[in-house]
């Protein structure tokens, strides 16, 4: 009876924990150390034009890790991917499904809509929280697009549309975790990827 109970505890968790698309986890509270964000995490961001003639980021662009905030990070907020982008005009990510790569059964879903929905919320919860690590979760998830990974789409549409709240540092606590395929890789590999940036 006792294995039957835990096994329904278990299984009810894992229903309801993936049943959500942005994942908060507070209290993790020990001694940061500073960890690389692959080049110098100092360097000056290019001010030339990505892709599409629009330059979404530039020399004032919020860098990482400003002041230590993402290292110094106690609580994670993770936001799963579900798509890449594949466009150079992402002002209008949020409505315009060219902009991402949709199987069939994807479209005609409002996924453009949900999936700002998603990244809003993240940068949201992350702005209540100045201790918090905001991490957009999701690798090369679609053979034919090559190397592009959710994570760094769902950071990228967030520049391109100015989603990041005036007056704060989310942008300086925003990492990208490239290698998860599905929701399980997303929550572990997320914890990996805080402990490689905070330390702890």
């Amino acid at each position: 009876r006792q294995n039957l109970l835990m096994s329904v505890t278990l299984s009810l968790f894992v229903f309801s924990f993936f049943s959500y698309n942005v994942w908060y986890f507070r209290g993790i509270n020990k001694s940061p150390s500073v960890v690389g964000y692959g080049n110098d995490a100092n360097a000056p961001q290019s001010s030339g034009s990505l892709r599409g003639g629009h330059a979404w980021i530039s020399l004032d662009s919020q860098p990482f890790n400003k002041d230590g905030s993402a290292s110094k990070a106690k609580n994670l907020i993770i936001v799963a991917g579900h798509s890449v982008t594949v466009s150079g005009h992402l002002e209008d990510a949020g409505v315009d499904e060219s902009d991402w790569f949709l199987l069939d059964y994807q479209k005609g879903q409002g996924l453009p809509e949900a999936i700002k929905g998603h990244i809003q919320a993240g940068i949201n919860e992350a702005h209540k929280d100045p201790e918090s690590l905001l991490m957009f979760s999701g690798g090369e998830t679609r053979a034919v697009t090559g190397p592009l990974t959710e994570g760094a789409s769902y950071f990228h549409v967030a520049d391109a549309m100015s989603m990041w709240p005036s007056g704060g540092n989310v942008r300086a606590r925003t990492v990208a975790e490239e290698f998860a395929t599905d929701s399980f890789e997303n929550f572990m590999f997320s914890i990996c990827r805080f402990k490689e940036v905070t330390g702890h």
